[in-house]
């Protein structure tokens, strides 16, 4: 996995007018520079929200993906343990965390990620939390009963395009060990099924004929987030500027695809990687007018083709911190979803360990908001992100017409 956020982690239910209302405004006067990010943030938080946590429980894989910001062996010798995770778990629940999400290198890997496949099941019978799981999909086949219980909200499988694509960067084999187990959790879970896609320099060109590949396999949803380079992963999948432009000038290529059944592809755009949300903002595709707001605060856009073919835009111009979503790692750090993807700073960036907190969410997440980590994001956000967003957002403003509403149908 690459991500540091599940693509399909969305609410997906607007919030209501006023609501909505207040946070765009937010966001409006934040890019027009009419306010600072402490402002926005003050107005931001004061909007109810669903709040997810991703549990990332363990560092053991099956594959060796080019791209993975995991590929670290021996990342901690103190793992929590199935006891402990149901412990933050349950905790989180009575705080309030309406979505749990199981994360790994490969959280089906070894024997803690399966139990708490039972447990999510068991308190998802019992409450009204929302589960989702990221997998490579390879080992779904040695689960069925476990998932099947479970009842996941939705669960992603990453894959990166056809087997010539996906096996180049995950490694020979990886297609055809993962294609049984997309259609049998295809049949099972329909639109809740998540394929998703890390864009790179290896699959970018032909994104459409993925989108088409996987269609063929019955998949109903496709996610995709740009490729984070780190300074262990491969260079050579890195984008550059010019090819985020073109991906996204490209997109009405999806239009053009024959399909079996309709499809939904949600593509990422948010400070993680800014070259790609600048691209965005800077495409035709780019409106704030036509964007709506869910109930964990993300703003979205949507554009729908004639072929049946729904493509929506998550746009987060802002760094999330931990007010939407926030990450616990296998040793018990507590993580902004902003250092997520830099496992080997874990320890430097914890907001606070949940060890020493008697595994009780609520009391280290109140401890957590305390963090001066969270202001020196904000502060960085301001300092590097920040100036080109407003930019483009100028930029957009001087474009008279958004063509894209008039092609869409």
């Amino acid at each position: 996995m690459n991500g540091a956020l599940s693509i399909s982690g969305s609410n997906g239910v607007r919030l209501g007018r006023d609501h909505t209302q207040a946070a765009m405004s937010a966001l409006t006067d934040l890019l027009s520079g009419r306010i600072e990010m402490s402002q926005f943030r003050e107005r931001h938080e004061a909007i109810p929200k669903k709040q997810s946590l991703t549990m990332l429980v363990n560092d053991k894989c099956n594959l060796s993906c080019r791209h993975c910001y995991l590929q670290t062996d021996g990342l901690s010798r103190t793992q929590l343990n199935v006891g402990e995770w149901t412990t933050i778990i349950d905790s989180a629940a009575e705080h309030g965390v309406s979505l749990f999400v199981l994360a790994g290198k490969e959280p089906l890997t070894g024997s803690v990620g399966p139990c708490l496949v039972e447990h999510l099941g068991d308190l998802r019978r019992q409450t009204d939390i929302r589960t989702g799981m990221i997998t490579n999909g390879t080992l779904l086949d040695r689960h069925q009963t476990r998932i099947e219980n479970a009842n996941f909200s939705y669960i992603d499988i990453s894959m990166e395009g056809d087997h010539v694509d996906n096996d180049a960067i995950r490694g020979e084999g990886a297609f055809a060990a993962a294609r049984p187990n997309v259609e049998w959790a295809t049949r099972l879970l329909d639109e809740r099924l998540f394929i998703t896609m890390t864009l790179q320099k290896e699959n970018i060109v032909r994104f459409p004929s993925a989108i088409e590949a996987f269609g063929q396999l019955g998949v109903k949803s496709v996610g995709a987030s740009s490729y984070i380079p780190l300074p262990y992963t491969d260079p050579a999948l890195a984008l550059s500027q010019g090819q985020l432009q073109s991906f996204f000038h490209g997109l009405d290529a999806l239009g053009q695809l024959t399909l079996d059944h309709d499809m939904c592809v949600q593509i990422d755009v948010g400070t993680l990687a800014p070259d790609t949300l600048v691209a965005f903002m800077e495409s035709d595709w780019f409106d704030m007018d036509s964007m709506e707001v869910d109930l964990s605060g993300f703003l979205y856009a949507g554009y729908r083709f004639c072929n049946g073919l729904s493509l929506h835009f998550r746009f987060v111009p802002w760094p999330l911190s931990i007010s939407s979503s926030c990450r616990i790692s296998l040793d018990g750090h507590l993580l902004a979803v902003e250092d997520s993807l830099q496992p080997r700073l874990y320890g430097r960036h914890t907001l606070c360990n949940v060890r020493d907190f008697d595994f009780d969410f609520s009391t280290s997440y109140q401890h957590a908001l305390t963090n001066l980590r969270l202001r020196a994001i904000d502060a960085t956000y301001e300092k590097e992100v920040l100036p080109r967003l407003r930019k483009a957002y100028r930029a957009s403003n001087s474009r008279s017409t958004h063509r894209r509403q008039a092609i869409t149908a």
